[in-house]
């Protein structure tokens, strides 16, 4: 039977705690007390890090102050290439342009070469000048985001990392991501990894994530690497990936395999790239991601703010996993 009175209270306890960037902000609170309440029950045993994989942008650091610093930079470029009046955004919407009129599919680096050389032609350049200086222009944008993921890093990235390799010796520590970016690029993250694999990559494109084929190949890699192991031996309890992309990083991770660490704040947009300048999504493929992470919310290992927080999650679960024997 309704409640009138109760209904009014939770209405008053909803307007006092609206979320004030729409409800994803909540949405996120309640998918990770959600997890939480699933993960009560687990029994899948975690008795050693065998390799443990990372997402990149919004996961190690900030992707928009990152890439707008990439753009400036960019911008600065196409001065200097007598386009002064152009900017990033104008070479943004020649991106979506151009995506979404091709029938094909298109690598990211391929698709901002072509906007740049696009907007070079428009100030008068001719076309095979603006593919030139468009390749050289796109060096500079990709040095610049690896410059500023340097001096972006959240704080305790680092040091986490040297923890998890202090903690876990034999474990493989490798980056999954769709983007261009390279920890081997980021003089503070060089020394922690083993490898990268990316959607970029030629031998993966146009399989990025949330594809099983390039956890695939990161699997692969890792067992080469670590010189006693198999993919089929990383599969499974020991492989931990971590990430902020519901259906990218956690859905898909844990469909190949892998603990799936959520890493995202209160704030955190949920499962879409909306309102973010770099993106080229439509509203109809923003729907899909959305739907696609609240999936994927079923399949989270555990949600943290930030990687400060693995090492003793780590350490917690293999105390779990002993206290169980």
């Amino acid at each position: 039977m309704a409640n009138p009175r109760a209904d009014r209270r939770l209405e008053r306890w909803q307007l006092a705690h609206r979320p004030p960037r729409s409800y994803r902000r909540l949405l996120v609170l309640v998918l990770a007390a959600l997890a939480a309440l699933r993960l009560g029950g687990r029994s899948r045993a975690f008795s050693a890090l065998r390799l443990v994989t990372f997402d990149l942008d919004d996961t190690l650091w900030p992707q928009d102050p990152v890439v707008g610093r990439a753009n400036a930079a960019m911008a600065e470029e196409l001065r200097r290439a007598g386009a002064a009046s152009i900017g990033a955004d104008d070479v943004a919407a020649e991106m979506r342009a151009i995506r979404h009129n091709l029938p094909t599919k298109i690598s990211y680096s391929e698709l901002r070469r072509q906007g740049i050389a696009k907007v070079l032609e428009r100030a008068g350049s001719t076309p095979s000048s603006a593919d030139a200086l468009a390749a050289s222009i796109f060096e500079a944008w990709l040095r610049a985001r690896h410059d500023a993921a340097e001096d972006l890093l959240f704080e305790g990235v680092a040091g986490a990392l040297a923890v998890i390799r202090s903690d876990h010796p034999d474990a493989v520590v490798g980056a999954i991501t769709n983007s261009r970016a390279n920890p081997f690029a980021v003089p503070s993250l060089a020394p922690l990894f083993d490898f990268t694999v990316s959607g970029e990559d030629a031998n993966i494109f146009p399989h990025r994530k949330p594809s099983p084929v390039i956890f695939e190949f990161a699997l692969e890699r890792a067992a080469s690497l670590s010189g006693k192991w198999a993919a089929s031996d990383l599969r499974g309890n020991s492989w931990v990936h971590v990430g902020d992309d519901l259906p990218n990083d956690v859905g898909a991770a844990a469909d190949a395999g892998a603990r799936a660490v959520w890493i995202a704040d209160d704030g955190a947009a949920v499962g879409t790239t909306e309102g973010r300048s770099y993106s080229t999504a439509t509203p109809e493929e923003q729907a899909k991601r959305l739907h696609a992470a609240q999936v994927a919310s079923d399949k989270m290992a555990a949600h943290i703010r930030s990687v400060v927080e693995l090492p003793q999650l780590f350490r917690d679960w293999i105390a779990e996993s002993a206290g169980n024997d």
